[in-house]
């Protein structure tokens, strides 16, 4: 009686240091999901390039701008041989088009000499011109120049949701990350409890076999439970080191990496707005099923088929015969103007007509470009379908891994009770250490089953998030 009073107070002493989930983490270094997500989008490389394709894009509209700027053009030349001046002349212009077909044109020409082209004879002093010219089939409704200029405009349009769509990415994948080291670290100190109180239950077991106060059966069953946690702990702690290197790649203080101190930990009792950030996306789906068209993937896939929508039209406006009307008045002095197009007959007028025998090229062009904005179109109503059926089955995920956790928290609520009550009976002499040791092993199990629960719902809530497309909308 007096040896298992003996055992039971040891063992007492041993076995009532706080466990589990009664004893959470709590560290004044811990870094939360909110303080790295928000360091991220302003730090990190992946996100500073995000931020530049706004800016990229309204470069390339500014570019398309310039192939309607005016075009200044000068040039001189002269003839002189044997003493006789052939000709003399020199030219100056100002041309440019707009958007709307017409191109227009004003300028100054002088040719003078003894052997001057007539055609290309012009008073003493020169004279001005003004005109305008315009294309009356090809190129009317649309031309390189406008269609180079609508597509980038597209593409500005676009920048600003292919901005939001790698931003996207990358908080996801820090998410999933920071989830992933929140587990293993919950799991290392559940570990590591379990580790070293096993390792005391083995030291004093050995106490009291050499004493000859316990057999060795008992002494075998406490060994293999220390070996068994070591392994966990050891595994566990891999993991947490690991992960700790996961989130590292991801910080950045200006262009110079940032590693990870030791002491830094996460928390997870601050998943930032994950929670309320589900159950109001989810509200706004399912009261309105265009939700999917302020994601960047409808915009972008829109942008796509407009670009070729863009190209058909343009090779459909080729395959027309090439007609330009062209029209100057001519005076000679500036900057008045004559009062009628046809005052004293000074002007010059020309048509010009070119048409290909066979409009192969622009006819494959078109029905190519046609071809695979229907490929677009297809593909989009499929992805279309394919959100909508992902987003219901990822709130399904997000609500069953919910209910889960909870299940799996109050499991090793019960079973952290149920060992408490074994722990008394022990005390008292009443079970066998068997039954104890069978009780403390489920709870040990439960309590590290329970962070899996936890970053398998957490881990489906970051996933609901990114198939939306409103990561990067996350408070």
């Amino acid at each position: 009686m007096k040896k298992r009073k003996t055992r039971g107070l040891f063992l007492w002493a041993l076995l009532t240091t706080p466990f589990g989930l009664k004893a959470q983490w709590q560290s004044d270094s811990s870094l939360y999901l909110g303080q790295l997500l928000e360091w991220v989008v302003r730090e990190h490389p992946l996100a500073k390039s995000a931020h530049v394709e706004p800016d990229r894009a309204a470069s390339s509209l500014q570019a398309a701008r310039g192939q309607f700027d005016p075009v200044v053009t000068w040039q001189q030349f002269s003839k002189d041989l044997s003493g006789k001046q052939y000709y003399n002349g020199q030219q100056w212009s100002v041309q440019g088009y707009t958007r709307w077909a017409i191109g227009y044109e004003t300028g100054f020409e002088q040719m003078t000499g003894d052997a001057t082209n007539p055609a290309q004879a012009t008073p003493d002093a020169g004279f001005y011109y003004h005109g305008i010219s315009l294309p009356l089939l090809r190129n009317l409704s649309t031309d390189y120049r406008r269609t180079a200029f609508q597509k980038a405009q597209l593409m500005n349009r676009a920048s600003i949701w292919e901005q939001r769509q790698q931003i996207n990415e990358l908080l996801a994948d820090v998410s999933r990350d920071y989830i992933a080291w929140t587990q293993a670290h919950m799991q290392r100190i559940q570990a590591e409890k379990a580790l070293v109180l096993s390792l005391n239950r083995l030291q004093a077991m050995r106490a009291f076999f050499s004493q000859g106060a316990c057999n060795a059966l008992d002494t075998m069953e406490v060994y293999a439970q220390y070996a068994f946690y070591n392994s966990k702990f050891e595994e566990t702690s891999y993991k947490e080191t690991a992960g700790r290197y996961w989130i590292s790649r991801h910080l950045w203080d200006g262009d110079k990496p940032v590693v990870l101190k030791p002491e830094i930990v996460p928390d997870p009792n601050h998943m930032g707005a994950l929670d309320p950030w589900c159950e109001k996306i989810r509200s706004f789906t399912d009261s309105d099923s265009s939700w999917i068209d302020q994601t960047p993937a409808f915009h972008l896939a829109r942008f796509k088929i407009n670009s070729k929508q863009l190209e058909a039209n343009l090779w459909s406006n080729q395959r027309l015969p090439d007609v330009n009307l062209k029209y100057q008045w001519l005076q000679n002095q500036w900057p008045s103007l004559p009062t009628t197009l046809y005052d004293d007959q000074n002007q010059r007028f020309g048509l010009y007509v070119q048409s290909p025998l066979f409009v192969r090229e622009a006819q494959g062009k078109m029905e190519m470009a046609r071809l695979e904005q229907d490929q677009l179109e297809w593909a989009w109503m499929q992805k279309r379908r394919d959100l909508l059926a992902k987003q219901q089955a990822l709130w399904e995920g997000v609500q069953r891994n919910k209910k889960a956790f909870e299940w799996q928290f109050n499991q090793a609520q019960s079973l952290g009770i149920l060992y408490e009550g074994e722990l008394e009976k022990f005390k008292a002499g009443d079970v066998q250490f068997f039954v104890l040791n069978t009780r403390e092993s489920r709870y040990i199990q439960g309590s590290l089953q329970q962070w899996d629960a936890w970053a398998q719902m957490r881990q489906t809530q970051v996933d609901y998030l990114f198939h939306t497309g409103l990561f990067h909308s996350l408070p």
